[in-house]
This record gives C-alpha cells, structure tokens and sequence, in this order.
C-alpha cells in the first residue's frame, strides 16, 4: 500500500515538474555549452556525484519551503515532496556518474535544478491550504 502510494506521488511529481515552468517548452532539456566534451564530462560527474552524496538535502528542503508556502498541509506535503525528489535526484546522480559525466551537455529537466542547494528553500509568498 505504502508502495503503491509513493510510486503514484513519484510519478505525480516527475510529470507535474515540467509543467511548473510555463516559459520553456518542457519537451525540450535544457543544454549547456562547454569548450570540450571533457569539460561537460567533468561537469555531470561533479553533479552527479553531488547529487548521490547530498540528495538528501532535498527532505530539509521541501521541508521548509512547504512550511513557509503551505503552512497547514505541510506536515504531509514537505516529507512526501522531500522524499520523492530525494529519490529522483539520486537516481539522476546515478546516471550521471555510471556514465562517466557523458550527460554533461544536458539539464536535468527545466523545473529541476541541477544540485539540491540551488532550489528555494524559502516560498516568495504564502497561501493557507
């Protein structure tokens, strides 16, 4: 049950997250310039590796951006979101580091920045639900 519940919130997000960034065309990841495939090789097993280490950061996170966005539903929403992107960047620092930094050139998605400490921590305005 709890499971099934988790894989729905997973998927829940991962679809839900390109759709959160109304400029960009969500079909399309986001490309990086480098003066050399070494340099963009460097740069995904760097990410990567940050990400395995501290995707964890993602809990304390989602913690408290959920708690200053959405003070009443945030003792739900903050572990579930913190969890779920928790698994998602560590599975993206995953591939980013089995294939030896070759995701380099490429964002991971347009709603999903690149290392845990780059997202908001704090929400710009709160709403009472």
């Amino acid at each position: 049950m709890l499971i099934k519940m988790f894989i729905t919130v997973l998927a829940t997000v991962l679809l839900a997250a390109p759709l959160c960034a109304q400029d960009e065309d969500p079909t399309v990841l986001p490309e990086y310039q480098f003066d050399s495939t070494g340099e963009a090789m460097g740069f995904g097993l760097q990410r990567g590796a940050a990400n395995l280490l501290l995707g964890w950061l993602e809990v304390p996170r989602n913690l408290s951006y959920e708690f200053t966005k959405r003070p009443l539903s945030a003792i739900i929403t903050g572990p579930l979101m913190g969890a779920t992107m928790t698994a998602a960047r560590t599975l993206f620092g995953a591939v980013d580091v089995l294939s030896a930094g070759y995701m380099g050139h490429y964002g991971y998605a347009t709603a999903i920045p690149d290392y845990p400490w780059e997202g908001a921590w704090v929400a710009d305005k709160a709403e009472l639900y």
